[in-house]
């Protein structure tokens, strides 16, 4: 049987998903992205073949939106017809002049439970590294140059995987398979700060000074300095919130008087200690789009 699956079905982690849904159910075939959508051959008993569609939809990954699903038989519209002995993911395909519906590309996801317990762990090779990210987190829409989605069409392909990163990378019983910004302090992006009037002050540089990088700007914010934070989307300007001669300065420097500032938060427990929280509310504070919420402050 020959599947098309439209929607939001590339950079999160569908591919490997259905690899490993195909695999379970003892299927045989492959699956590839194209620039118009996700196509997947099957060869297998039809009974598993039904199971495979219901669970497509039923279980399929966090960050994916699948908007239509096709089906007709493998054989037809001149598909190929010999015999797979395993099911695997092919290379992707453009065709040219097709493209997917209107939001084709998932936004960027905050950090997973997954890799922020590898973040804070410090006997994890991505320890406190900036840049990490897996097929259930991390950027999507600001890394993205063209479709279909593959490591190289996306700003990572500066970036060549290290042999440990490459691993993760192929191996398809981990989390990191074909996670297309996947990096480490080894292969990866790193941390530069630099100074108003100085310059470049750290890095790029090894992982001690991403570290060094993150704790000199701690420093700074502590001192009532304005830290201007490049992400991949554009510039977050952060400050002291508890400090008001810092937000004062903020304020004098963005002309914005009297417009309130959105507040960061560790996590949900220190923003409960501050407004209340209802529990939609942190819902969409602990989702994976992590938006700005407007909160009732604690009386």
């Amino acid at each position: 049987m020959f599947v098309r699956v439209q929607g939001l079905v590339q950079a999160v982690g569908f591919r490997p998903f259905v690899y490993g849904l195909a695999t379970d159910l003892g299927l045989c075939g492959w699956v590839r992205n194209t620039s118009a959508e996700v196509e997947i051959l099957l060869q297998g008993q039809n009974g598993a073949i039904k199971d495979f569609l219901a669970r497509l939809k039923q279980d399929a990954p966090a960050l994916a939106r699948i908007d239509a699903i096709s089906t007709e038989p493998g054989s037809s519209a001149k598909r190929q017809t010999e015999r797979y002995r395993e099911f695997t993911i092919l290379p992707s395909e453009e065709q040219k002049g097709k493209r997917q519906g209107v939001q084709p590309i998932a936004p960027d996801a905050a950090l997973c439970s997954d890799c922020e317990q590898e973040l804070l762990d410090p006997a994890d090779r991505r320890y406190l590294y900036p840049f990490i990210s897996c097929t259930n987190c991390g950027p999507r829409f600001t890394i993205i140059q063209d479709l279909p989605v593959d490591r190289q069409r996306t700003v990572m392909q500066a970036f060549p995987l290290c042999p440990t990163c490459q691993t993760e990378y192929e191996n398809p019983l981990d989390r990191r398979f074909h996670a297309q910004a996947s990096a480490c302090p080894v292969c990866g992006p790193h941390l530069t700060l630099y100074g108003r009037k100085t310059g470049q002050a750290r890095g790029p540089a090894p992982t001690d000074l991403d570290l060094d990088a993150l704790l000199t700007a701690r420093r700074l914010l502590h001192e009532g300095k304005i830290i201007a934070i490049k992400g991949l989307g554009g510039f977050h300007l952060a400050c002291d919130a508890e400090n008001p001669t810092a937000v004062a300065e903020l304020r004098h420097r963005k002309n914005r008087p009297d417009k309130p500032f959105a507040l960061m938060a560790a996590d949900l427990e220190q923003i409960k200690n501050i407004c209340q929280v209802s529990d939609a509310e942190a819902a969409l504070l602990q989702g994976s789009e992590k938006p700005i919420v407007l909160l009732k402050k604690n009386t």
